[in-house]
């Protein structure tokens, strides 16, 4: 169906799964199948037991309405759920943290916005939405040897590798590797709004301190293990003392100034 605002019909209608999609089908744009202009509308079905990355629409300025059209899940904002299911609705107002959360049969959201659809009179349209969205059919020989070789497999959207809560690739047989990370877009199926700099660099931020924390524990083991033995390398307060280090490190924004 085509959305220029010229040759639409007075009235339009569409099957919810015959509307353009985004990540393989998990979220349906309305808007643009149906040619909305008054305000912005999405359908999204998130599977059973799933929550979403936390997101506050603080600078798009938009108020957000969420009905449940199937299953039931809630909105989480802090340590307060609100029902969302056949007999409740939510709204959210832009600045607000919020995180949608699904039940166990899954859970299909219309997501409505207060600010509705702007049209930009532009020179240029630049496609920043990254590689291809399958890591699957990407080209890319990393992604293709660790998929092929059976190292890391999809996540259950199919919008990148399968992670877990310390973004350590999971393996097909469903364990986590020890030494192999997944940042950035490559983890948006786990951790869903992750393509901004300050969701990155807090990602980055828990990575960096696995990882050290980790190489300082084999440290102490080591030394611990040597003692042990009747040596004394005397690096056991070295290795506290880095994963002391560790554990408060932190990533840090830089601007340069003229």
């Amino acid at each position: 169906m085509s959305t220029s605002r010229t040759d639409l019909p007075a009235v339009r209608a569409s099957a919810i799964d015959e509307l353009p999609t985004l990540w393989e089908g998990f979220a349906k744009l309305v808007g643009a199948g149906l040619g909305v202009a008054a305000f912005g509308v999405n359908i999204m079905d998130l599977p059973p037991d799933y929550s979403t990355h936390a997101h506050d629409e603080a600078e798009s300025g938009q108020q957000e309405l969420y009905v449940a059209l199937r299953g039931a899940g809630a909105v989480v904002i802090g340590e307060e759920q609100h029902a969302l299911d056949a007999d409740h609705l939510v709204v959210v107002d832009a600045g607000t943290s919020r995180v949608l959360r699904s039940g166990a049969d899954g859970l299909r959201v219309s997501v409505r916005q207060g600010r509705g659809v702007q049209t930009l009179d532009v020179a240029r349209v630049i496609n920043c939405t990254g590689p291809e969205q399958h890591p699957g059919r990407s080209s890319n020989p990393l992604l293709q040897g660790l998929i092929g070789d059976d190292l890391a497999r999809l996540d259950s959207l199919n919008l990148g590798l399968a992670v877990d809560a310390e973004s350590r690739v999971i393996a097909p047989n469903g364990s986590a590797h020890a030494s192999l990370f997944a940042v950035g877009s490559l983890t948006r199926g786990t951790r869903w709004e992750i393509t901004a700099i300050p969701e990155m660099r807090e990602q980055a931020n828990a990575v960096v301190r696995k990882v050290l924390h980790d190489h300082a524990e084999q440290a102490v083991a080591g030394v611990r293990n040597g003692a042990s033995q009747g040596a004394d390398t005397g690096a056991d307060g070295d290795a506290v003392t880095i994963a002391a280090w560790a554990a408060g490190l932190q990533f840090q924004s830089t601007s340069a100034s003229r």
